[in-house]
């Protein structure tokens, strides 16, 4: 996979986006498979490139995939990104048609040059569940999600969503 975009954001004086600095910058992304034993196993790398005013920025790493998601490294560098580093994985699970229950969960350790901080954890966590009821075609998604976050300014930070999810082209399959 291979994508690229150029962003230019537009905010009006009163909205509150107009504090964010004006002008485009440009983003690459990409990502490089192999399956490796009938589509369940795999191996790969990912990344992105950030192209903004006067700086730069490079995420990515190896990906390892597996029968019930994704486990990876990923590495953040340059003068528009925190320098970083650490393992995340993506896991989902479907026991009962229409039901699915996932997590995430990230351990990075970032320089912090902005709070004076020389280097912090950084620890994301989600879990959550969705149904899509039969009787609507698969054209309804509810769902739950918990998550944590855990960083130098905050050590409690906890938030809880939920929602429902409208598909109107119920011919497509995926999220």
């Amino acid at each position: 996979m291979f994508e690229g975009g150029i962003i230019h954001p537009d905010a009006e004086d009163y909205s509150w986006f107009a504090d964010f600095e004006e002008g485009g910058y440009y983003r690459l992304r990409f990502a490089l498979d192999r399956w490796l034993k009938s589509g369940k196993w795999g191996l790969g790398i990912e990344g992105g490139y950030l192209l903004a005013g006067d700086g730069s920025g490079f995420r990515g790493g190896p990906v390892l995939t597996i029968p019930y998601g994704q486990i990876g490294y990923r590495l953040s560098s340059g003068s528009e990104l925190a320098n970083s580093s650490g393992p995340w994985a993506s896991l989902r699970y479907s026991a009962f048609s229409g039901v699915e229950v996932y997590a995430y969960g990230s351990m990075t350790t970032y320089e912090w040059e902005a709070f004076d901080i020389e280097s912090e954890d950084l620890m994301a966590l989600h879990t959550g569940a969705s149904y899509e009821p039969e009787f609507f075609a698969q054209n309804i998604q509810l769902f739950a999600e918990f998550q944590i976050y855990q960083s130098p300014e905050f050590n409690q930070d906890r938030r809880a969503l939920g929602g429902i999810t409208y598909k109107f082209d119920s011919e497509r399959k995926g999220k």
